[in-house]
């Protein structure tokens, strides 16, 4: 399966299903062929003037991942641009999720337990009194 040509912006394919595919995006339905380079090729729609009318509103029907993937649908600049806004128009808003977690009663006792240790555990010269910090955090005097 592969895309030949695009003919005005119309693409021709090898299988008649990627034709139709394509058409979808543009409620184009049915085919006709072209033969290009010696190789028969499949383009939607019955007539140029269906696709070129149908071409001019938009993509009606946007292709699905699985149909992207299976052949060459997104052709001119003008549908990468329109795929493009509706994947950022349907793309889920990203809220942060912040957690905020209330300590339970037997977490403050545990933090007021450790704090005490802490507290216990200070050299002499340092208890009952917090050093003052300044700056970067350096210590100054205080004893």
């Amino acid at each position: 399966m592969s895309l030949l040509t695009l003919i005005n912006n119309i693409p021709l394919y090898s299988t008649i299903e990627e034709a139709l595919i394509w058409g979808t995006q543009y409620n184009i339905e049915g085919y006709h062929t072209h033969t290009y380079n010696s190789i028969l090729g499949y383009m939607p729609g019955e007539t140029h003037e269906e696709i070129i009318t149908q071409v001019s509103q938009g993509i009606q029907n946007f292709l699905t991942p699985q149909q992207l993937a299976t052949g060459q649908f997104v052709v001119t600049s003008q549908a990468v641009y329109a795929y493009y806004q509706n994947q950022a128009a349907n793309a889920p808003t990203a809220q942060p999720q912040v957690q905020v977690q209330t300590p339970t009663p037997q977490q403050n006792v545990i933090q007021e337990q450790e704090e005490d240790i802490f507290a216990r555990n200070l050299p002499p010269a340092l208890s009952g009194r917090a050093p003052t910090v300044r700056g970067g955090g350096g210590y100054s005097g205080g004893y």
